[in-house]
């Protein structure tokens, strides 16, 4: 499932880094990275009563990528959504993609078009990790063929990934 924490305390980032922790079972297992899904999902909302939160997050990212590359060099960080992150060139450097949801579809009402106003806004910051030479994954939840080329044309023209599926 999908939890809120608080990501900046040293408690639960050892869960995560620390010996035997999460990130030391995944490379045991074999991965060669971690795809890092949510760290948007609570930014906003914590910012109002933590203004590091970004901060926070961007430092968590990285001590997820030194402990992973550390173990394992090449490690993968793929960080989804949290484009907002993107603002700053250490972060945008460290990652090696980024994963979007509903850029342009369904981030208001499941499957209508973004106002074009907030699509701009969010292509804009992934234009830092392209910037960077970082892969953009840009996932749609759309199912109408017309819908999903036109997608595709506009997701690939600005040199994202585009994948089209069910939530």
């Amino acid at each position: 499932g999908n939890y809120a924490v608080r990501y900046w305390d040293p408690s639960w980032q050892r869960r995560i880094i620390g010996a035997n922790g999460y990130v030391e079972r995944l490379i045991a297992q074999g991965f060669d990275g971690v795809y890092l899904d949510k760290i948007d999902s609570s930014i906003e909302a914590i910012a109002r009563h933590r203004p590091t939160a970004k901060d926070d997050m961007r430092t968590f990212v990285r001590l997820i990528a030194e402990k992973g590359r550390a173990a394992r060099p090449g490690f993968i960080v793929v960080p989804q959504n949290g484009e907002e992150l993107l603002d700053d060139d250490a972060y945008a450097s460290l990652i090696d993609g980024v994963g979007k949801e509903d850029l342009l579809y369904g981030e208001f009402t499941e499957k209508a078009l973004n106002p074009e106003d907030v699509v701009a806004k969010r292509i804009a910051l992934l234009q830092h990790a392209t910037a960077k030479g970082k892969t953009v994954l840009a996932v749609e939840y759309i199912d109408d063929a017309g819908r999903i080329e036109a997608a595709r044309v506009r997701l690939q023209s600005l040199g994202f990934v585009p994948y089209f599926g069910d939530r």
